[in-house]
């Protein structure tokens, strides 16, 4: 017999005593987790199923945002891509956010009516983490205006613009080459 293996089962015999362990079952229950190198970790049998406070049926109340959420989104699938903020019926509004590695963006929709014909359509980007040293999320206000297309396709440029990284060493140009 190896003699490290010895030492461990001696080792735990006077653990045990030592612990002065009342019954044999529980005696030979320490030995087995004892001797495992490393136990698992207890998962549920189920993976866990996100219960959403509004369902993406509501964005079927606004047609033109819909769309343009499936343009945005790979394959179409918004449920995959956009998370519903808030609703409210009454007002004919909905927040609904996107999110990208480091930043998440709010999308708030208000649909025309008698108060406002044109309706509403704003959006923000924010950081998904504070950077080192500060205690507070980075944040802008991207394009806002009438609840139409002209105004998606603000919000889509300043998106884009705002995701790009800065070049850390640009190619020379062909003058500078020579």
């Amino acid at each position: 017999m190896d003699l490290p293996l010895i030492n461990k089962r001696f080792s735990l015999l006077s653990c045990a005593i030592s612990l002065k362990v009342s019954s044999l079952k529980s005696w030979i229950n320490a030995i087995k987790n004892f001797m495992t190198k490393s136990k698992a970790l207890d998962m549920p049998d189920k993976a866990y199923k996100p219960k959403p406070k509004y369902s993406l049926e509501v964005l079927n109340e606004f047609p033109d945002l819909h769309k343009w959420l499936e343009e945005l989104s790979r394959y179409k699938k918004v449920e995959d891509f956009v998370y519903i903020a808030d609703y409210k019926k009454e007002e004919k509004s909905i927040s609904v956010q996107i999110f990208t590695k480091e930043h998440y963006y709010t999308i708030v929709a208000k649909l025309p009516s008698d108060k406002k014909p044109e309706g509403y359509f704003g959006t923000y980007g924010s950081c998904r983490k504070p950077r080192a040293g500060e205690n507070w999320w980075r944040g802008n206000d991207l394009p806002d205006g009438e609840y139409k297309r002209e105004t998606w396709e603000r919000f889509l440029n300043s998106f884009i613009a705002y995701e790009l990284v800065k070049v850390v060493r640009n190619s020379p140009n062909i003058d500078e080459r020579r």
